[in-house]
């Protein structure tokens, strides 16, 4: 049975939870072993939504136990950024949730993610 790891938020407001705002843009940084994607789904007040698929990609280096160890290129296990434009028109709501999703076999260390938000001048319904 295949494991999917699934992250979801609380709802991001901002700290003005009447402001109507919206969604431009979200940032996954991550570490990984072999190249892998995550799926980011930002959802507005639970009614509408956006997804994109962002591959996160692994450092290129060699393994430590060979035999010409003193001869091989090292690495250190480096983080990739990777983000996601919110498309045009953009989201708009009061509060949004992410949704983070990865379902293949690899290691992903999620260290950051970010949602980017900016006030709207127009009132939501």
């Amino acid at each position: 049975m295949p494991i999917q790891s699934r992250l979801v938020t609380a709802y991001l407001d901002d700290n003005t939870p009447l402001t109507p705002k919206l969604a431009k843009r979200a940032r996954v940084v991550g570490r990984v072993d072999s190249d892998t994607a995550v799926v980011v789904t930002v959802k507005g007040d639970e009614a509408v939504s956006a997804s994109a698929v962002l591959p996160l990609t692994a450092s290129i280096g060699a393994q430590w136990n060979t035999s010409n160890w003193n001869t091989a290129v090292w690495v250190v296990s480096a983080l990739d950024l990777v983000e996601f434009e919110v498309p045009v028109p953009e989201l708009r709501a009061r509060a949004f949730q992410a949704i983070i999703e990865h379902a293949e076999p690899v290691r992903l260390d999620l260290r950051d993610f970010e949602l980017r938000v900016q006030p709207s001048a127009r009132e939501t319904r």
